[in-house]
């Protein structure tokens, strides 16, 4: 993930959506970035990218995911390290998250409420769980 906020840091908006997840899992930093560029990319081609909204995203991929590989070919003991470097080599980062956590946050003013909602929907088809759009006032 490059930037975990984009648009007007610093305005009060009086409406704010949420992108929440229905059911706990992991989601990937890949994942995570891809929704952001997609809401982004609807947000800043119908609205002003310098006042006219703000997006977060709000957890932080900690988890790292680890892949330990095992020979799957005749006298594979030879080549097997056995307990050397038992945890497998990292491969990527993920967020855990639960059931009802925010994922993403939209500000924005009165009028650009269903823009808002559309850059989340677009996001959402990114998420690897289902996740509902809620107005939040």
């Amino acid at each position: 993930i490059t930037q975990f906020e984009q648009g007007a840091k610093k305005k009060d908006f009086p409406k704010a959506l949420e992108l929440r997840v229905e059911e706990e899992c992991g989601v990937r930093s890949e994942a995570l970035e891809a929704a952001r560029v997609a809401a982004n990319s609807h947000l800043s081609k119908v609205l002003d990218p310098e006042e006219g909204y703000f997006l977060k995203i709000i957890p932080y991929p900690h988890h790292v995911l680890r892949y330990h590989p095992l020979a799957g070919i005749a006298q594979a003991d030879r080549y097997y390290e056995g307990m050397r470097k038992p945890f497998g080599r990292p491969i990527g980062r993920s967020a855990i998250v639960d059931e009802g956590d925010i994922v993403f946050k939209v500000s924005v003013d009165e009028g650009d409420v269903q823009e808002a909602r559309k850059a989340l929907e677009r996001a959402n088809h990114k998420m690897p769980v289902t996740c509902r759009v809620k107005l939040n006032q």
